[in-house]
């Protein structure tokens, strides 16, 4: 019984994936291929990357017009953005996740200090900028060359 209730609590985990989450599947390029994809679509620039250089953070950015010209939000917005994009898997293919997180100011009492939390994820504004992201990958590709791709060792 106890084995039954983990096995059906480890597939609902699995199953429920982050709200607004966007996924591209088998993408069967090399991973510096992807990075460097990652990298050069993220609004705003590169924020920041996890240590195992899977997990890149844009600036924060203002999703106004096309995804290539969200630019920096103004020092007085009361909202802003960042993406999220997520390289999974040990080898090809690779699958991509994509996550556009809202902020909202938040105002403490008592402190003059001004805040952001974490609303939610915008489906709309993933699905943009992984339109984005699908254009900027088949771009890379068509400028590649055998050569790029092939590795000694």
């Amino acid at each position: 019984m106890f084995k039954r209730i983990l096995l059906l609590s480890c597939v609902a985990a699995l199953c429920c994936a982050t709200p607004g989450t966007v996924k591209i599947e088998q993408q069967n390029v090399p991973l510096n291929l992807l990075q460097e994809v990652a990298v050069r679509s993220l609004p705003a620039g590169r924020g920041r990357t996890s240590i195992n250089g899977r997990e890149f953070y844009s600036k924060f950015f203002v999703p106004e017009g096309r995804v290539r010209f969200w630019g920096k939000p103004k020092s007085n917005a009361k909202s802003r953005y960042y993406a999220r994009i997520i390289i999974l898997g040990d080898r090809r293919p690779y699958d991509v996740d994509i996550i556009v997180i809202k902020q909202e100011l938040v105002k403490s009492w008592g402190k003059s200090e001004q805040s952001f939390e974490d609303i939610g994820a915008s489906q709309k504004y993933g699905h943009q900028f992984a339109d984005y992201f699908k254009v900027n990958l088949t771009k890379s590709l068509k400028d590649r060359n055998f050569i790029d791709d092939f590795r000694v060792f």
